[in-house]
């Protein structure tokens, strides 16, 4: 089981409690995963997810480590 199947409550949860280099790789991951899925009606809820989980990084990265 991947880190990335949990809900994204969990993800974010887990997310808050990393340090600024842990949390911008993982950012980066998320980013990735979501740019590698295509436009298939089965991908939809997956690139919702990670579209959603990589916007709320970027918000807190901003409020946290800028």
């Amino acid at each position: 089981m991947s880190f990335y199947d949990n809900n994204p409550t969990v993800i974010k949860s887990c997310l808050l409690r990393m340090d600024k280099p842990s949390f911008i790789n993982h950012a980066l991951e998320i980013k990735s995963l979501f740019l590698g899925l295509d436009y298939e009606d089965y991908n939809a809820n997956f690139r919702y997810k990670y579209s959603n989980l990589y916007v709320w990084c970027r918000d807190v990265y901003r409020k946290k480590f800028a």
